[in-house]
């Protein structure tokens, strides 16, 4: 170790002798020459140009104002006025030799103190120039001066990385031997403190505007390391901190929320990620076109564009052993279902079991049946499970999924009961996965190990949406209707207009069309001011003479619920007052009109959902959102039928729930500092978690993963799957 310290001092201290030009090169523009003192040491600087502007460039390390002279001649052509200098132990500097890292950034306040102090500002604005170890410098000068600007060009984050990075590119980890050593022998010559200041650091105490560049392939300074740097220097934690208490304005109040939103959902993103599992957990398949096309020449139907572009992104992701996490979102009737059953077939060509959880046993039964008809051919055998099955079907459908003598097993929240033993669980799918709670699809995923894992839905609530933007899934969008779907045209209608909106309806009624109309409460309250679907359903039976208006709500018995949901599909009924049992799993392309009583009641995903139950035919459809007064919610109902659209709308309305945890919505708790009024920052959140995973051993990026790890654990808050 000893012998590893000498050598290492050795080569560093012949590193930072002085460099001499021979013969002195020349700026090739006239120069003023300007000596100041850095310490001990006289100090050589140049001043050429006229503007109104002061431009200030620090050379990197061991150069001098001359290597820059290119440079310097083209900002003084563009009408700048370019002071730059020669550090310390360099050319027409004096000193025995350059000293070491931190040296750029003492010579650097050295000479803005120079020139400060001698009058040369005057009342120019002021630009900091600084390239490599001048970029540090630059950053460091910042706190404290009166700078208008700042450009850094390949600039490195701290002294220490930058010996770090160039022998990490040369000789791999035996780097890091001669690391402790160097460390010593810096500290020693500037001290502790001054070695562990960053470049991040001092820029975001300052909140000076600063633009860096970077190299993609500068070894020196990386250019994930500039990334990082403009990343935290808008995070100006200090002034943040004074402007949240006495904002001196509006926009500095604006500033200060959102440094630290950004910064709290920066911790979030990287403590999601921290759990997510990679390569080597999940099961890899033999998975792409040529082995579900067996299936896709069994349908009666091509795949639109979308369709196929989302089945491909989901079979790559299938042919990593790393588990598929991915949100396929699109409205209700584009065909996701066929997307997922077409994985399934995949999955059971691999050889693995798959599962289909619904949330309500009607749309099991029709996803069973469908799986029947397009899967069966192929020979994958179909089960169901259901809470309702007898006995001894439950058992003998236990045995056959235990077995492996089912391959695809459909189901409700049946399908994660503790009883239930997959054989070799491969894939599963959540449909319509805003109706599961977040233990009850986690459940589902852990009953088979790691497998690969699609949720479907036509509105993904706002906590998986925060997640999709966080980078923990992935998302496919079916955004191509298949030919002949018509958008649902959505209005609101206030309670004065009543008479006019059920004139359309008996029009409608008469036109041989059928009619939705939903409902928050099944009976009247004295508690709660609603329309009751009781109520409803007589005052339409009154409103639509002829008409056959039925009752349908979620205290009725299955069998009774089938058999009036059977007559509505059949045309027997024309008019269907229901609660919210409706919202999935009914498909009656006859029916064009959705009327929403008390639309306001009810969640933005909920109400888009609903309105997905009409449109599933060629005829213009209708959605009416009764309701008084027009909130932004429903307003976004009316300009929009894209679910990703009300989608976002949703999680700036009501929040993201617990990112961290199980709550579905609803804002962060009162340990989440982060807000959401800003859903711009998560994109930019995302691009730079996965820079600091594709190589969280660099400094910079394992200090930001400790950082989140030590802000999520004072939160006592825990990562959860989608």
């Amino acid at each position: 170790m000893l012998t590893l310290f000498l050598l290492t001092v050795l080569i560093y201290h012949r590193c930072f002798r002085r460099y001499d030009a021979d013969p002195e090169p020349e700026l090739g523009l006239p120069a003023k020459r300007l000596t100041f003192l850095s310490g001990p040491n006289r100090l050589q600087g140049y001043l050429c140009g006229t503007g109104d502007t002061l431009a200030v460039l620090a050379p990197g390390l061991g150069n001098g104002a001359f290597s820059y002279a290119p440079q310097i001649q083209w900002l003084a052509k563009a009408g700048l006025r370019v002071f730059s200098f020669d550090y310390t132990g360099c050319y027409g500097s004096t000193g025995r030799s350059c000293r070491g890292f931190p040296q750029a950034a003492d010579d650097l306040r050295a000479a803005l103190r120079f020139l400060e102090e001698n009058g040369r500002f005057g009342s120019r604005r002021l630009v900091l120039l600084g390239h490599s170890m001048g970029g540090y410098a630059v950053c460091c000068a910042l706190p404290g001066s009166r700078v208008d600007a700042a450009v850094c060009i390949g600039g490195v984050n701290s002294p220490m990385e930058a010996t770090l990075s160039p022998v990490l590119y040369h000789i791999g980890v035996l780097a890091y031997a001669h690391y402790p050593a160097l460390y010593l022998y810096q500290a020693a010559r500037f001290g502790l403190r001054a070695l562990r200041r960053t470049a991040a650091q001092a820029a975001a105490e300052s909140g000076t505007p600063l633009l860096l560049v970077g190299g993609v392939h500068d070894w020196i300074a990386p250019l994930h390391r500039s990334s990082i740097l403009a990343h935290l220097h808008a995070l100006p934690q200090a002034q943040a901190l004074r402007s949240i208490h006495f904002p001196e304005s509006r926009e500095a109040l604006e500033r200060a929320v959102r440094a630290f939103s950004f910064r709290d959902l920066l911790f979030f993103a990287l403590a999601v990620r921290r759990k997510r599992l990679g390569p080597g957990m999940g099961f890899a398949m033999k998975a792409n076109l040529a082995v579900v096309q067996p299936f896709l020449d069994s349908l009666p139907y091509a795949l639109t564009g979308a369709q196929e572009r989302v089945l491909r992104q989901a079979l790559s992701d299938m042919e990593s052993d790393a588990p598929m996490a991915r949100l396929v979102e699109g409205d209700v009737g584009c065909g996701k279902t066929v997307i997922a059953l077409a994985l399934l077939y995949c999955a059971f060509e691999n050889g693995f079991q798959g599962a289909l959880m619904a949330p309500t046993e009607v749309l099991a039964h029709q996803h069973v049946e469908e799986a029947r008809k397009l899967l069966g051919p192929l020979g994958v055998r179909v089960a169901l499970l259901t809470g309702s099955l007898r006995a001894a079907q439950k058992r003998e459908t236990l045995r056959a999924i235990e077995a492996g003598e089912a391959d695809l097993i459909v189901g409700t929240h049946a399908l994660i009961m503790g009883g239930v033993q997959y054989r070799r669980l491969g894939l599963v799918v959540t449909d319509e996965q805003h109706r599961f709670g977040v233990r009850q699809r986690l459940a589902l995923e852990h009953k088979g190990g790691a497998p690969h894992v699609l949720v479907m839905s036509a509105t993904p609530i706002p906590r998986t949406m925060a997640l999709v933007l966080y980078g923990e899934m992935d998302v496919s969008v079916v955004d191509e209707l298949p030919p002949g779907r018509k958008p649902v045209a959505t209005r609101i209608v206030p309670e004065r207009k009543r008479e006019g909106l059920y004139g359309f309806l008996r029009a409608t009624v008469e036109a041989g069309q059928q009619i939705y109309v939903v409902c928050p409460l099944v009976e009247e309250s004295e508690a709660v001011d609603a329309a009751s679907a009781e109520r409803t359903a007589r005052d339409l039976a009154a409103a639509l003479p002829g008409a056959k208006v039925e009752l349908l709500h979620g205290r009725m018995k299955g069998a009774e619920k089938e058999a009036i949901l059977d007559r509505f599909a059949a045309g027997e009924t024309q008019v269907l007052v229901s609660t919210t049992v409706i919202e999935v799993g009914v498909d009656v392309p006859n029916a064009t009109v959705m009327v929403i009583e008390d639309a306001e009641r009810f969640g933005l995903a909920q109400l888009h959902q609903l309105r997905g139950r009409v449109g599933r035919g060629e005829k213009a459809s209708w959605c009416f959102l009764m309701a008084d007064r027009p909130t932004a919610r429903l307003r976004a109902l009316t300009e929009t039928n894209d679910g990703f659209v009300i989608a976002k709308k949703d999680l700036e309305l009501r929040g993201p729930g617990e990112l961290l945890g199980t709550r579905q919505s609803g804002m962060a708790d009162e340990r989440t500092l982060a807000l959401f009024s800003d859903v711009s920052l998560l994109p930019e959140i995302q691009a730079l978690a996965d820079e600091v995973y594709a190589a969280p051993e660099e400094p910079a990026h394992a200090a930001l993963l400790e950082a989140a790890r030590r802000a999520m654990a004072a939160r006592g808050l825990e990562v959860a799957r989608n």
